[in-house]
């Protein structure tokens, strides 16, 4: 199998700047809009989140489990087409999502949720087969890597840029409602110009067996239940997603009443970003040299220590941005090497199961996500309403302040000791062991060959 190309490999990650886009439009921006624009209330915006989610996730494996039984109908392969089919739902519902009709609540909350979960349903159909694509990319650990940090690099760029942009954008506006539906059309462009690129640049080099008999469901939920390596990446997964959604919702209102620094809001991202940048030319390296599982139990541990320092210290931004930089350097370990050690995932069900099924392993995983994305978003409405939080208020009370910084800072300090834990007890695939699958696999694809 031959090495991907450089070009290869950078066009890949630009389809996450599509999706990072819109997710977070969603992750970082959404409850304060629900809350402050469309005016409905926290707990309402809370729930609606944890079904959306829950949905969504029901919804992952549905399309994992059509694209893996549809197999290859595509001269341009069996993932590549979706990164075109599936741009424009996705981006026309992220739209309709920042839309604030003139209504009553009840009906603007039956607007939240009719928009909401369609735009999930439909970023379904188009991230599970993005993110099932890297597995038939290559099986290189190097190259894997290098995917892996083409993906993180794309998504940071696309997280970045709502963050840098979005607000600037929305206070051009005399109404925020416009503000809100400028800002996220401008996103939905870069979105799809993304879509393009990881479409044009792609390639599929591994293909399935056609003779190969499809799995049983019941196949397809043993091999997730004996993939232990699969559990291991969706606990730290579970637990990383915790940690960066509830930071992320809470930090606009950590800059706007703790710090008192709502304007510098958008450096934020930019910190968030530099790490990710500067490693990933690294990354394939120090994989290879020690290993992703090493690699992503030492950067939960410094991401900990990190948001603990945060939560301790007096409010401060320059504190605040010392220790989010230091913590987005360690985060940036795991973060990016979840999605390698994903793909590594579907080798192992191949080598217990006999059947390769990456879209189901892929969808599974994104299962998991989606079930944690559904309790934090829950998780972080409910809260602003146990913490008093007072919607349009210029002030908040000492109670409401302490409860957003502990959300900000407090609970992702614990969500990065358990992904720690998940990566050091329950993730098993070791480099050596790895190796050891790849080889057992090339021996027996070359006497189905024969």
């Amino acid at each position: 199998m031959r090495k991907l190309t450089n070009w290869e490999k950078v066009g890949y990650g630009f389809g996450d700047v599509g999706n990072s886009v819109t997710f977070t439009m969603t992750a970082m921006f959404l409850l304060m809009f629900y809350t402050d624009v469309l005016k409905i209330p926290p707990v309402a915006a809370g729930v609606l989140f944890f079904i959306a989610r829950i949905w969504d996730a029901f919804a992952d494996t549905v399309m994992g489990a059509f694209i893996d039984r549809r197999g290859q109908k595509s001269p341009a392969g069996k993932f590549r087409p979706f990164l075109i089919k599936g741009s424009w739902p996705v981006l026309v519902l992220a739209v309709l999502v920042f839309v604030a009709p003139e209504w009553d609540t009840s009906w603007k909350i039956v607007w939240a949720y009719a928009t909401y979960i369609a735009w999930g349903t439909a970023y379904s159909f188009i991230n599970i087969p993005y993110g099932s694509l890297a597995s038939v990319m290559t099986d290189d650990q190097r190259d894997r890597a290098a995917l892996s940090v083409t993906r993180s690099v794309g998504g940071a760029l696309g997280g970045l840029l709502p963050q840098m942009v979005v607000v600037p954008i929305v206070l051009m506006f005399a109404n925020p409602k416009t503000g809100w539906v400028v800002a996220m059309a401008s996103m939905a462009v870069v979105a799809f110009v993304g879509y393009v690129i990881s479409y044009k640049t792609s390639v599929e080099q591994i293909q399935h067996n056609p003779k190969e008999k499809k799995a049983t469901l019941k196949e397809i939920l043993m091999m997730i239940k004996t993939n232990r390596p699969f559990w291991g990446v969706s606990v730290g997964s579970i637990a990383i997603i915790v940690t960066w959604m509830l930071n992320g919702a809470m930090a606009i209102y950590y800059f706007k009443f703790n710090l008192h620094a709502e304007v510098l809001y958008g450096i934020k991202g930019f910190i968030g970003m530099i790490p990710v940048l500067v490693l990933s030319p690294i990354l394939a390296l120090l994989v290879s040299k020690y290993g992703n599982r090493k690699l992503a139990i030492w950067g939960s541990v410094f991401t900990s220590l990190s948001y603990l320092i945060i939560f301790v210290l007096p409010d401060n931004i320059y504190i605040y941005f010392a220790f989010f930089f230091l913590g987005s350097v360690a985060l940036s370990f795991p973060n990016m090497l979840t999605w390698m050690m994903i793909a590594d995932c579907v080798e192992y069900a191949e080598w217990k199961s006999g059947k390769r099924q990456e879209a189901i392993v892929y969808a599974a995983y994104s299962f998991m996500r989606k079930i944690s994305q559904a309790f934090s978003g829950l998780l972080a409405g409910i809260g602003l309403s146990l913490i008093g939080y007072q919607a349009g208020a210029t002030q908040q009370s000492a109670h409401t302040l302490f409860g957003i910084k502990f959300f900000a800072a407090g609970i992702p300090f614990i969500g990065m000791i358990v992904a720690m834990l998940a990566f050091l007890f329950i993730y098993n695939l070791t480099p050596k062991f790895y190796k050891q699958i790849i080889l057992d696999l090339e021996k027996r694809r070359e006497r189905q060959e024969q």
